[in-house]
């Protein structure tokens, strides 16, 4: 793979570089966009006293080629190689079990320190209009199926998807996925393969989940609607559906509003999602199932804000129901519920409240600022069927910086993250508070694309 990646780089490089007569392949191919990312992340984690502190510093590079449309069609293809310059003792040691900083390396070999590399984009794409049809491997941006990126690579998907979009209000997207790469890993896996790719944590039993290897091996379907209610506001309604696994749809509303001079506006947006578990096979224990049979859950979520100037404020507040704990596939992506807060999900858990305040604003033309701060109300660690994770009620403040500076070192893109994560309550369990709260969180991470 690492070999295959580096023909090919520098093929396109040659192919760059030379002079070819017009109304040829490749001076259609010259045409076609071509960069380089390289990446840096440094992640540190200083836990509570006596325990295991952490830190990791990864850098690697990539490569990236898209071709011009001819008669609508279009490819590209890219891949990333990528390397653990130095860090703690990442893999599994006794109790202690690292949470964040493997993430940058691969998951499934903690105590791997060599080289990386993943061949990620290579699609093929049909133009038409405004809708294009995508066949391959791809980046999707869905509110359940995402990059996730926060690491050093994304999650990425293999299948065919359809963008429908016409001069209506009303405009969709859908297709069938069969294969995923998921953040922090390597290789590419089958969609039955992704299951416990991540920790399992606990089944509603209290004993250890064991549903990676007893999945049924079928595809993921996804659809979407939308309809543009206003200029300034859209209804969305997204399902996705797995055979013999899960049935999951979430429908949202979001738009603005300027007030009477025109300078400032609001924002609104609300959530409703809802789950059903369709796994009805027969002879396999509870901890081999990645949802209950009969299983239903629920989520609301909402927000308000006010958008003045540069500043932006909003209020947010989730709530998932008593019923069941709400379920997604962590290697698929982050959930999207308002209240999310970077490193750390709602996911995994039943009879929450979440509220979270965000601040965003422009400190100057290349400096972006976020600020937000959440407290999180959830069952008790001990309350395995409505706490997968064994999470303690916790409040969470970060602060996140972002700077694309212009000119000269245009293309440079950094950013730092600090986040602060304390128990809500008492507690005398390590295993509650290790890596979970009463911590402290780093990242600095620097891009640059030529």
């Amino acid at each position: 793979m690492k070999q295959f990646f580096t023909l090919v780089t520098a093929f396109l490089l040659v192919l760059s570089a030379q002079a070819t007569p017009p109304d040829t392949l490749q001076h259609l191919l010259r045409k076609g966009k071509f960069e380089v990312q390289a990446r840096t992340f440094f992640m540190a984690t200083i836990n509570e006293g006596s325990l295991k502190d952490f830190y990791a510093l990864g850098a690697g590079i990539g490569s990236s080629y898209e071709s011009p449309r001819w008669k609508g069609l279009q490819l590209a293809v890219s891949g990333f190689v990528w390397d653990n310059l130095t860090s703690s003792n990442l893999a599994p040691q006794a109790n202690v079990i690292n949470r964040y900083e493997v993430g940058l390396f691969d998951i499934t070999r903690p105590d791997y320190t060599g080289t990386l590399a993943r061949f990620e984009h290579l699609r093929l794409m049909y133009h038409y209009k405004k809708s294009s049809l995508i066949l391959g491997r791809m980046l999707l941006k869905t509110p359940f199926v995402n990059p996730q990126d926060g690491r050093m690579r994304p999650n990425m998907q293999e299948g065919v998807w359809l963008d429908v979009k016409g001069r209506s209000k009303l405009k969709g997207q859908g297709g069938i996925l069969w294969a995923m790469s998921p953040r922090s890993t390597e290789k590419w896996y089958s969609i039955t393969e992704t299951f416990g790719i991540y920790p399992q944590a606990r089944a509603i039993t209290g004993r250890p989940a064991q549903y990676a290897g007893n999945m049924p091996r079928q595809p993921l379907a996804i659809g979407q609607l939308a309809y543009a209610l206003s200029p300034k506001s859209e209804a969305q309604f997204w399902a996705y559906y797995m055979p013999q696994t899960f049935y999951t749809q979430l429908l949202q509303w979001e738009g603005s509003r300027k007030n009477t001079t025109g300078k400032n506006e609001w924002l609104w947006g609300v959530q409703w999602a809802w789950q059903q578990g369709l796994d009805t096979r027969e002879n396999i224990t509870p901890e081999q199932r990645y949802m209950p049979q009969n299983h239903r859950a629920w989520v609301a979520s909402g927000r308000i804000g006010r958008r003045i100037g540069k500043q932006t404020f909003t209020l947010n507040y989730t709530h998932i129901g008593e019923g069941g704990q709400w379920l997604f596939p962590r290697e698929w992506g982050r959930d999207p519920f308002y209240t999310f807060i970077p490193r750390e999900r709602n996911e995994g858990f039943a009879n929450t409240h979440a509220i979270t305040f965000n601040y965003q604003t422009a400190l100057t033309q290349t400096l972006q600022m976020q600020l937000s701060l959440g407290n999180y109300s959830v069952p008790s660690p001990t309350n395995a069927a409505q706490n997968k994770y064994a999470m303690p009620d916790y409040q969470q403040f970060n602060i996140h910086l972002q700077h694309r500076p212009q000119g000269f070192w245009k293309g440079l893109e950094m950013e730092w993250l600090y986040m602060i994560k304390n128990n809500a309550g008492e507690l005398t369990n390590e295993a509650f508070i290790f890596n979970k709260v009463n911590m402290h969180h780093i990242n600095w991470v620097m891009n640059y694309r030529f």
